[in-house]
């Protein structure tokens, strides 16, 4: 699904993916990790995408296994410093997401 960038884009993209958890018959124990993991990969999708840019959500479940992924509009910057501090900050922002997805036994 593409969802704008906004402040309550988050928890938009959480309640959709409640409902198509719960309609593709997802284990009830996968459900509460997956639904943090997507509000968290939301989350920092919106931090590197501008007001009202779009940001892409997928589900993918394919033998017991779920697939969260999010993708933001932010262009790679052309300088090389500013492209290499925006990595970084990137890396910073998405290791509580790993985190998070580690903890509950997934990758």
């Amino acid at each position: 699904m593409t969802l704008p960038s906004a402040l309550g884009t988050p928890d938009v993209a959480q309640a959709s993916a409640e409902v198509m958890l719960d309609v593709h018959e997802v284990e009830e124990k996968a459900i509460d990790p997956a639904l943090l993991l997507v509000h968290a990969l939301a989350v920092h999708a919106c931090r590197f995408t501008g007001a009202g840019e779009m940001i892409h959500l997928g589900l993918h479940r394919l033998d017991n296994v779920l697939q969260v992924t999010v993708h933001d509009t932010h262009t790679t910057h052309t300088h090389r410093r500013l492209a290499a501090a925006c990595d970084k900050r990137r890396r910073t922002s998405l290791a509580g997401v790993r985190e998070l997805a580690e903890a509950h036994q997934g990758t």
